[in-house]
């Protein structure tokens, strides 16, 4: 009696007990014989309850746990499964949302998988890059970019590039690319205590497959070597020709 004011099948209990009181309300303008009646409500009552459960174990059954497994998958848990075996069109469906199950699953770890490889090669790539989306907010970077402009991740990841960058040739680079979308090159000199660092900036718009623009990577080259080796070039050409 118990299971059957459990959460799923409360509702039809309760009516099938008012379909009794009705039956033995109406009934009782008939039969005048109360055992008699109460043996009919009582039959009415077992041959009832025998056909819920019946009709719980084929069909609602099923259908609960279809819909369960696919609140988990919206959810994002695509291990969810339906583990019973069902026939007829219920098993059919069954099967169907394993599959589906199954395919979000493997497309999960295949996506998880390139998005450590993408984060390896970019982390140990040796330019520093950044990845900013459409509204402006910073949605990738790497640990080179951390190193050249002494900020931590904690600081930019998922920030407004002008809030955690401060440096007004970036603001201005990342502003020319959405104006104008198209890759723009450019020289940064940072300001350092010992030695300053120069840097050559390409920024690049990116689009999806109809062509709006969907963000922008800047990538910055470390060119203090070669701007060092081309001044000693020019120091020793002057002094060839004096």
């Amino acid at each position: 009696m118990k299971y059957l004011f459990s959460t799923a099948l409360w509702k039809y209990t309760i009516g099938i007990i008012l379909l009794i009181v009705v039956s033995g309300a109406v009934l009782l303008t008939v039969i005048e014989d109360y055992i008699i009646l109460m043996c009919v409500l009582l039959f009415q009552g077992i041959m009832l309850f025998l056909m819920l459960l019946f009709a719980f174990d084929k069909f609602i059954k099923p259908l609960h746990q279809a819909v369960r497994t696919v609140e988990e998958l919206v959810k994002g848990n695509y291990r969810a499964r339906i583990y019973h075996r069902f026939d007829g069109e219920i098993g059919e469906l069954s099967k169907k949302v394993n599959a589906l199950a199954k395919n979000l699953s493997e497309l999960s770890i295949q996506e998880q998988m390139q998005s450590e490889q993408l984060a390896s090669v970019i982390n140990h790539t040796h330019s520093a890059l950044l990845f900013i989306d459409e509204r402006g907010y910073i949605q990738l970077i790497n640990q080179e970019f951390l190193s050249v402009f002494k900020i931590s991740e904690e600081d930019c990841q998922g920030y407004l590039y002008y809030e955690a960058i401060a440096n007004e040739q970036v603001h201005e680079m990342v502003r020319n690319i959405f104006l104008y979308e198209k890759t723009i090159k450019s020289n940064l000199t940072l300001r350092q205590s010992v030695v300053d660092r120069f840097m050559e900036m390409t920024g690049v718009p990116i689009f999806n497959e109809r062509g709006m623009l969907r963000g922008a990577v800047l990538a910055f080259y470390d060119i203090t070597e070669l701007k060092k080796i081309g001044n000693d070039a020019k120091r020793f050409c002057s002094k060839c020709f004096s």
